[in-house]
């Protein structure tokens, strides 16, 4: 005599290869950690090598890291860029990228954060603001000179 099975029965192998589908197919929500590069893209020296040139024009992306992005640049202590904030800022789901021209001579410093809650914004100066930054997240930091 043969046995039937219950309807529900032929549902659970269903069911299961429709979850195994969802979990292959689905975009996955990791995110990476942050990470900062920075690359002179036009300058009028003929210097090869990593030394900055006033005139240079750096190019700064932000990577990864979450939803809320900031880059935030400064000279001698003092931000003189804050993205987002101006239209020279660029933003994707996973980037932030923002061009700026070398006009003056002394210390950059192009800091970089990534959250997955909103950063507050910049007071203005670099000490002032990386501890508030520290307070959230990591911190990435790129410093150098233009002499």
């Amino acid at each position: 005599s043969k046995r039937t099975r219950p309807w529900w029965w032929f549902a659970i192998p269903a069911v299961a290869a429709g979850v195994i589908a969802v979990v292959i197919f689905m975009p996955s929500s990791r995110v990476g950690p942050l990470q900062l590069t920075d690359e002179v893209v036009q300058s009028d020296t003929k210097v090869r090598g990593p030394s900055r040139h006033l005139g240079d024009v750096v190019r700064a992306t932000a990577t990864q890291g979450g939803p809320n992005r900031v880059i935030w640049v400064y000279h001698n202590d003092a931000l003189i860029l804050a993205c987002p904030g101006t239209a020279r800022c660029r933003s994707s789901d996973h980037s932030m990228t923002v061009e700026f021209t070398l006009n003056l001579l002394g210390e950059y410093v192009i800091v970089a954060l990534a959250s997955q809650s909103a950063i507050p914004a910049p007071k203005g100066t670099y000490d002032l603001d990386v501890a508030m930054l520290r307070d959230i997240a990591a911190p990435e930091i790129k410093p150098f000179s233009v002499h």
